[in-house]
């Protein structure tokens, strides 16, 4: 029922807690990096250099696809 790799002897609570302390403390550790490059993300995107380029390129591809809008109609059928 244990992971073979645990001491001899050693009571089953001791396993439980050191097992699932190690799994919470990498998920919390993994969450708080997760939560630091969101941060970082957000302080990014909030820049008004960066969304002006955003809106930019965005306005550009639906320029773009309004064009391509009437490619299919003009084509002949095969």
């Amino acid at each position: 029922m244990f992971p073979g790799y645990t001491p001899p002897g050693a009571h089953p609570l001791f396993v439980v807690v050191v097992l699932g302390g190690t799994v919470a403390a990498v998920v919390y550790v993994y969450l708080v990096c997760l939560v630091l490059a969101a941060d970082a993300a957000n302080r990014w995107l909030a820049r008004p250099r960066v969304t002006g380029t955003i809106e930019r390129v965005s306005g550009l591809v639906m320029i773009g696809l309004g064009m391509l809008t009437p490619v299919p109609a003009l084509l002949p059928a095969t």
